[in-house]
């Protein structure tokens, strides 16, 4: 058997992450949903910045009231993703690159598939949750759906889908059912092993007190453990360790092998993360885990936080402190709350530790981490730099300025952290940022009829004020058809035919048709 911290554990946590927290919230898919809006009355929107082509550069030609880059081309090739709304009976669909009409085409688009499932095997008295991952996703969405009496309904794409049974509560192990083709309307019927025939799985978790010559092994109580199945989505139950460190964990009896992994169950114990590989087997259900020595010497730290510079919070009360020091043969992560006046107090074993200071996302102040060790002193003050000030202008092809466009910044080596501002009436914006190498995404008010546009810069002191030209627009048109459903108010995403990336994106009017502001250099890439 071996074990490892969890923060170097090499298992494949996409199999369970994206479950263990897409229950708690329904996601609409990418893209900017409140950009551009659906025109009200079914009708073709108009700019209004021409009437005819004399009004335009001799280079452009006035069409929807916008002087755009004409396609000389005959048809244009990219690929469409297709995202209704949770409300529309029309399916999400993903279209590969293709040669599509420049003049306009018609795209048809298929409708949700209702399964009446019946899952057998849970008792009726029992709530559960259905979860349907796409095994083709190209959205954070994961439809599912209550079991209410062993029965539930889900409405999904056409597709292959893989189906996890969550019962309510602990108690009970998080269901692989496998994967499920759906085609067409029908009722179908899941097993799910009886609590009868589940497996139980026993452990006892211990530690040392590290002191010499001592020998004896102590329970650790209030831990929280899982088993996870490290070649598909199947979990044990959860439970937690008793005063001898005693845990019983259940799961399907089906010969399995389960990593076993080790967490607080309260944020302010004393207890590491950590991961058990080969915890459980096909032959082996009992076992005594280890997690190292530590001795119990709890000392009270004092943290107090202030700017290094004039921006001094208001409320402190808002920004987050983690200490984090090895423990064991895993790694304690130690929340520690901030009143408002940037006090922190924590009791903490002796040791070093790692405190990592995240401000929130507006605050004018950088993240920091300094160390610690409570052996030298038991009260610390960590001094916050300002973040860099970076400003800059959006302005059209001609010069203008764009007003309310929106920009979405996001680091490139780093996904914890975004940054959403709006541009001023003269096109400016300024904010304060992490230093780093940031992507930004330029998305204008849907009635101006500019493209959205992604540029790179980077955060630092030293940096320019930055000034963004949007491309030329150009109008690749479109309209979603169904025989039987509205095709309205569906966002359409317009890709890139090789590297996938978003150059359009817009809404269908009520009669399912669109006009996709595409920057007109990206022409080039799609002839």
């Amino acid at each position: 058997m071996k074990t490892m911290c969890s923060q170097a554990s090499t298992l494949p946590t996409w199999m369970f992450v994206s479950l263990l927290t897409g229950l708690c919230a329904a996601a609409c898919g990418p893209g900017e949903p409140a950009e551009p809006q659906v025109p009200d009355d079914g009708q073709t929107v108009l700019y209004g910045e021409c009437r005819s082509d004399a009004e335009c550069p001799p280079e452009r030609r006035c069409e929807l009231e916008l002087c755009v880059v004409p396609v000389a081309e005959a048809t244009l090739r990219y690929g469409l993703t297709i995202l209704p709304s949770s409300a529309s009976n029309i399916a999400p669909q993903k279209i590969s690159a293709q040669a599509w009409p420049a003049s306009g085409t018609s795209v048809a688009v298929e409708e949700l598939v209702t399964l009446e499932l019946h899952v057998e095997g849970i008792s009726p008295e029992r709530s559960a949750t259905l979860v349907a991952i796409p095994e083709e996703s190209f959205s954070e969405a994961q439809p599912q759906g209550s079991v209410i009496g062993g029965r539930t309904t889900l409405r999904l794409g056409r597709g292959d889908y893989a189906i996890i049974l969550v019962p309510d509560g602990g108690d009970l192990p998080r269901y692989d059912l496998g994967t499920l083709s759906v085609e067409e309307d029908g009722a179908r019927t899941l097993d799910v092993p009886p609590t009868s025939q589940l497996r139980e799985l026993r452990g006892r978790l211990v530690r040392r007190s590290g002191l010499p010559l001592d020998l004896l092994d102590l329970p650790v109580q209030g831990a929280r453990v899982i088993g996870i199945d490290p070649e598909s989505r199947q979990t044990t139950s959860t439970a937690i360790t008793n005063g001898l460190g005693d845990f019983t964990l259940l799961a399907p009896d089906d010969a399995r092998s389960y990593d076993l992994r080790v967490s607080p169950a309260q944020p302010d114990a004393l207890i590491p993360q950590a991961t058990f590989e080969d915890a459980f087997g096909p032959e082996s259900d009992s076992g005594r885990f280890h997690l190292g020595n530590w001795l119990i010497e709890l000392l009270q730290l004092e943290v107090r936080l202030q700017s290094a510079t004039h921006f001094e919070p208001e409320d402190w009360s808002t920004y987050a402190i983690e200490a984090r020091a090895p423990l064991g043969i895993g790694e304690l992560l130690l929340p520690i709350p901030v009143d408002s006046g940037g006090r922190a107090r924590a009791r903490l074993l002796a040791g070093t530790y790692a405190l990592r200071v995240r401000p929130p996302a507006e605050s004018a102040l950088e993240a920091t981490t300094i160390e610690t060790n409570l052996l030298e002193g038991l009260s610390t003050t960590v001094e916050l730099d300002a973040r860099p000030e970076l400003s800059g202008r959006v302005v059209d092809s001609s010069g203008a300025p764009v007003a309310s466009a929106r920009l979405r910044m996001e680091p490139l080596q780093r996904s914890d952290f975004s940054r959403s501002i709006a541009t001023l009436d003269d096109g400016s914006w300024s904010a304060r940022l992490p230093a780093g190498d940031y992507r930004v995404t330029i998305v204008p008010p849907a009635n101006l009829g500019q493209p959205r546009q992604v540029e790179t810069f980077s955060a630092n002191a030293q940096s320019p004020t930055l000034l963004w030209r949007l491309a030329a627009p150009t109008i690749v048109r479109g309209q979603l058809e169904h025989p039987q459903y509205s095709t309205g108010a569906i966002t359409v995403q317009l890709t890139h035919p090789e590297t996938g990336e978003i150059l359009a994106e817009g809404r269908t009017d009520t009669s399912g048709r669109y006009q996709l502001i595409v920057p007109a250099p990206a022409l080039e890439e799609l002839r």
